[in-house]
């Protein structure tokens, strides 16, 4: 089963620490900034 959440690192935090999850359980994170500039910044990043 897949789940996707938008939530902030401090929204999560707490879910994170209540959780008793398998030790197989794989999440995945990825992290965006709220940051006008940040797409600009991830196109030199790959350059």
């Amino acid at each position: 089963m897949q789940t996707t959440i938008n939530t902030t690192l401090s929204e999560l935090q707490p879910v994170l620490n209540r959780l008793s999850l398998p030790s197989e359980t794989k999440l995945r994170i990825t992290f965006e900034e709220n940051d006008p500039d940040w797409e600009a910044r991830k196109r030199e990043m790959r350059i």
